[in-house]
């Protein structure tokens, strides 16, 4: 039998962390999961997926977005036409 989820009335939050290299940000990341929070995770750095391999959490998302590739001509553009927008 399992038990019915309750729904809490604390809102989410959202975290950004960022550091070079063992500043702490996966140990806060296993922190976060093993106080039994839900955590999403992107990832900007293509290794960044298999430091988190080992939580067998199925509390733990994670994504991998890459860097882009855009010329600068293209970055002024698209900034040009966003800073246009309401």
């Amino acid at each position: 039998m399992t038990e019915p989820q309750v729904k809490s009335q604390i809102p989410g939050m959202n975290v950004l962390l960022v550091g070079v290299t063992g500043t702490g940000k996966t140990t806060a990341i296993r922190t976060l999961v093993e106080a039994g929070l839900e955590t999403f995770v992107i990832f900007t750095e293509p290794h960044g997926m298999a430091v988190l391999a080992d939580i067998p959490c199925p509390k733990v998302h994670w994504a991998y977005v890459p860097p882009t590739s855009s010329s600068w001509d293209e970055m002024i553009k698209r900034s040009t036409i966003m800073s246009q927008m309401s």
